[in-house]
């Protein structure tokens, strides 16, 4: 038979499967591949709620890798679609995601392939209602609920500002992220119903505000490799609890501000660093508490005997303004009021009750603290306190924006030398800030006490010279100031500006009332007094044989301590009016002029075995201080200890 070599030529080719060109697009289980390359796929479209995508497909006799499974084909099209999971665990030959489809609007489970290097941080979307392109979210995963990692790749992976993420489980990485070992700033910033995060064990740093505004936050497991941890790391998440492991060695003070769940934090007991006790972060040695809960469960808490220093934010809270309408991070009121202080206490760091909800500090005074530091109390629901009689320094705005305090104590420290800017500025319920014992302190500075409302008694220092603007500004309340200084000190119209001049007494000096009432600022003032205030003059018979401290002026009634410090190989023998006791307490009722005298000593002068035990002057921290009969005083005759 003869066959027709035209006809048989067209059933071969029908009968041969045609060998697809670059372009084309082939389905396989379920999936659109389209064809990149002779040897290389990528899928476009998924038709299943339940995707698994492999290394490599078949088509014919061809084989293809696939070396992307998620990419911007037909980003025009926003249809709305919802898959159950995407599967890419096997997909091997998958090192770079370049994009999310516009139509991966919703995907409940994201599986990565396990050898990917790179993904991108953002991603353009569509609107969930009207289905148009809306404008990049810098966001990681648009639409996915969970993501898992495969495989042990080494990339940086962000997913911040995410409106859809519930779980994010990244523990397979290698993650020393750039080699450093550090999961930057904004890591995981803002997803706001982000709830459990799992992370490699291999990074050792969490960066700036890596979990920041997390506000559904719950878990998150804590690598074991970590070393360091950032400031604003946890701020605004929804916590309860932080275990810290063996390798912690570095913590910044600001490290939770705003962690308003918080309720207690763990320590590996074989950290050489940190300890916890009842659930609060101390040094190892427990002479610092470091970090107290924000919602410690408990309205009263007792600083532990040893504790000498309370660490720079150790118990503030710096409530942000809510930034999210649809899901504001709502602050719950702190369980604890009251704080008990031990007698170890000596050193406070700088805004360490910043925004506290502490009202009552019990036991303060009987501290060893020398300075309250810079916005220590600022912003505070502080009601009242009494200072410790070492206080020397208060400092910038202290004491500032506490609406609720009311009282400071009898009157300040004689002790303090240094009052810093707005240390008492808009305390809008504070009555009265006497000033008058403090001997050392020469300067009100700007600011000191603007818009204190509700103040009606200022007692300036004794040796007060200078008065910075605005300090009374809007003291709308003074009924009464007492002014010590002999010559009136010129001032700023600005810093009585709102005083009720017609009605507040100006008290001064009784030979100086004519003196303030031709005094520019000082003749505003309508009731000009004097003053029964008097002067303790002190002196020497020989100044080489040894000094006086303690005189100065004095309010009538108050009561002046007076020593007679003798220099070396000297001993204090009389005061001029006879009397022979040294340290002498005067009760002032008039002017005196006492004049001490020394003989040299009659006892051979050893050295002493403890400096505190014998008399004289000596440096300690910074300061001179005079030892006499085992008490010690500052120079101005102010007993310290």
């Amino acid at each position: 038979m003869k066959i027709n070599i035209p006809i048989l030529y067209l059933l071969l080719c029908f009968a041969i499967p045609m060998s697809a060109e670059v372009g084309d697009t082939i389905i396989h289980k379920g999936v659109q591949y389209k064809i990149t390359s002779q040897t290389e796929v990528s899928a476009i479209y998924y038709d299943s709620a339940f995707i698994i995508i492999p290394d490599s497909i078949t088509h014919g006799t061809q084989k293809y890798a696939v070396t992307d499974a998620i990419n911007r084909y037909n980003s025009g099209s926003c249809a709305l679609k919802h898959y159950d999971k995407i599967d890419l665990s096997a997909a091997t030959n998958i090192t770079i995601i370049n994009g999310l489809s516009s139509e991966l609007i919703s995907v409940d489970t994201l599986i990565l392939p396990p050898n990917l290097k790179y993904f991108p941080s953002n991603i353009s979307t569509c609107d969930s209602v009207t289905g148009d392109p809306i404008k990049e979210s810098e966001t990681l995963l648009p639409g996915i609920h969970r993501v898992f990692t495969t495989g042990t790749q080494d990339y940086q992976l962000h997913i911040h500002n995410n409106l859809s993420l519930l779980e994010a489980d990244l523990s397979s990485h290698t993650a020393t992220f750039e080699k450093s070992g550090t999961l930057f700033g904004d890591g995981f910033r803002s997803n706001p119903f982000l709830q459990k995060l799992k992370l490699p064990n291999t990074i050792k740093v969490f960066g700036p505000y890596v979990f920041s505004r997390d506000y559904s936050l719950m878990e998150i497991s804590i690598p074991d490799s970590l070393i360091q941890i950032s400031y604003d790391v946890f701020d605004e998440v929804a916590m309860t609890s932080l275990k810290l492991g063996a390798l912690v060695e570095n913590i910044h003070s600001q490290f939770a501000q705003e962690w308003y769940k918080l309720e207690r934090i763990d320590v590996d007991t074989s950290n050489t660093h940190f300890m916890s006790k009842d659930g609060v972060l101390y040094t190892k040695d427990q002479s610092t508490l470091f970090h107290f809960p924000y919602y410690w469960t408990g309205s009263e808490f007792y600083i532990p005997l040893g504790t000498t220093t309370i660490g720079e934010f150790a118990f503030a809270y710096t409530a942000a303004e809510n930034t999210m309408d649809q899901f504001p991070p709502r602050r719950e009121a702190a369980p604890l009021k009251k704080l008990f202080f031990t007698p170890t206490l000596c050193e406070l760091k700088p805004w360490v009750f910043f925004g506290s909800s502490i009202t009552t500090y019990v036991g303060f005074h009987e501290t060893q603290v020398h300075i309250i530091p810079s916005h220590c109390f600022c912003r505070s629901a502080l009601e009242s306190i009494l200072l410790p009689e070492t206080i020397r320094e208060i400092g910038v705005r202290a004491f500032a924006e506490t609406p609720n305090l009311r009282k400071l104590g009898a009157a300040m420290s004689q002790s303090i030398h240094t009052i810093g800017q707005e240390a008492f500025r808009d305390a809008w319920n504070l009555e009265e800030i006497d000033l008058f014992g403090c001997n050392a302190l020469v300067e009100i500075p700007k600011s000191m006490c603007l818009r204190d409302s509700s103040l009606t008694y200022v007692g300036l220092p004794r040796n007060v010279q200078t008065i910075g603007d605005r300090a009374f500004e809007g003291c709308i309340s003074l009924e009464k100031i007492l002014c010590p200084a002999v010559d009136p000190i010129s001032v700023n119209p600005s810093v009585f500006a709102g005083v009720p001049k017609w009605k507040c007494v100006l008290s001064v000096p009784a030979g100086s009332v004519e003196k303030y009432k031709k005094a520019n600022v000082w003749k505003d003032f309508y009731y000009i007094e004097a003053a029964p205030m008097y002067y303790i003059a002190t002196d020497v018979t020989d100044s080489l044989t040894g000094w006086v401290m303690g005189g100065g002026l004095y309010q009538k009634g108050e009561n002046a301590t007076v020593v007679a410090n003798p220099y070396e190989g000297y001993q204090f023998s009389t005061w001029s009016d006879g009397i022979t006791t040294n340290p002498r307490l005067i009760h002032v009722t008039k002017d005196m002029s006492l004049v001490a005298e020394f003989v040299k000593s009659t006892e051979a002068v050893e050295t002493p075995a403890s400096p505190a035990s014998s008399n004289g002057k000596r440096i300690e921290n910074g300061q001179v201080v005079i030892i006499c009969d085992d008490k010690t005083y500052n120079t101005l005759g102010t007993e310290i200890r």
